[in-house]
């Protein structure tokens, strides 16, 4: 899975519906291959979770809003009936979308798979948090003794594409498409125990006062 977008915006963020509902996602496994995984919950409130660094954090989906990556016109807008722009002030590359109207979040998801959205989560059970979004890809952070050749193979052995290394510690960029993936696979990279840590790179809104 290769990603090309800009990590500009990105590396600042480090920075779905009543009833039971489904809908899939592909991840890599450790081995690899890609296969998918249905993530089947009841979405009002739906709780996920992601490590940053060596402690596992909670977030909760927002059940009613989506978010859009990509420059250029919208698609969300043209796909799903009545979604209203809720982008904040400082948007930070991305688009957030009020999809109620059309649904809710879980059936807009299942509308625009095949684009670069995301679903739109908050920390900790509360939806009062600041967003937080997938724009695609994994910040994982190699064990000191990892030069960058061990690090080229082991994503190749797992079929994984580097899309860059961060100018600071041994801290590399794993591209994935955009949306649920990016969470599931960098949670799996984690608990695999092979590496230091690793965890989505977040978008997250940026907050004024």
């Amino acid at each position: 899975m290769k990603s090309k977008m800009k990590l500009n915006w990105r590396q600042a963020g480090i920075a779905l519906v009543l009833g039971m509902v489904s809908f899939t996602v592909m991840a890599m496994g450790n081995t690899g291959e890609s296969k998918k995984v249905s993530i089947d919950d009841k979405i009002v409130g739906a709780s996920y979770y992601w490590y940053d660094g060596d402690k596992k954090r909670s977030i909760t989906v927002n059940s009613n809003v989506i978010a859009e990556f990509g420059r250029g016109e919208s698609v969300v807008k043209d796909v799903i009936s009545g979604a209203r722009d809720v982008t904040p002030k400082v948007p930070a590359g991305a688009r957030l979308w009020d999809v109620s109207e059309g649904g809710g979040a879980a059936k807009a998801m299942e509308a625009v798979s095949n684009i670069k959205a995301s679903p739109v989560f908050h920390d900790g059970r509360s939806t009062s948090t600041s967003r937080r979004a997938l724009p695609g890809g994994i910040i994982v952070t190699f064990k000191d003794g990892w030069d960058a050749q061990r690090v080229q193979d082991w994503a190749k052995s797992r079929n994984l594409t580097i899309e860059s290394k961060m100018n600071f510690g041994n801290i590399y960029v794993i591209a994935t498409d955009v949306g649920m993936s990016a969470l599931t696979l960098a949670n799996q990279i984690h608990e695999s125990g092979e590496v230091v840590s690793a965890q989505p790179n977040w978008w997250k809104e940026i907050t004024t006062r």
